[in-house]
């Protein structure tokens, strides 16, 4: 079951709502051999899932996703389909 900590969000809309904050920390580490920065990221479990998605192109983190977007319909945090995504701070 994917924790997560669904919080109102000030938007331009009726209303907004978003599950959780992406990420939690993210210390800079150095540069590779290469000269890429390299950080030590901490994400929110729901932040992971958005990540794996998004960059590591990994389907499995998707089937995560809708349900847990349901379940905080579901116990009322948020309206019928206004859930949205990770924060970010």
């Amino acid at each position: 079951m994917a924790h997560f900590n669904p919080m109102r969000i000030p938007c331009r809309w009726v209303d907004g709502y978003t599950l959780d904050y992406h990420t939690i920390s993210s210390v800079y580490l150095g540069d590779d051999e290469l000269g890429n920065p390299q950080f030590d990221t901490k994400r929110s479990e729901v932040g992971e899932f958005l990540y794996r998605l998004m960059y590591r192109s990994d389907l499995t983190a998707v089937a995560r996703m809708p349900w847990t977007s349901h379940r905080c319909r579901a116990e009322g945090y948020c309206s019928s389909t206004t859930c949205s995504g990770p924060a970010r701070r």
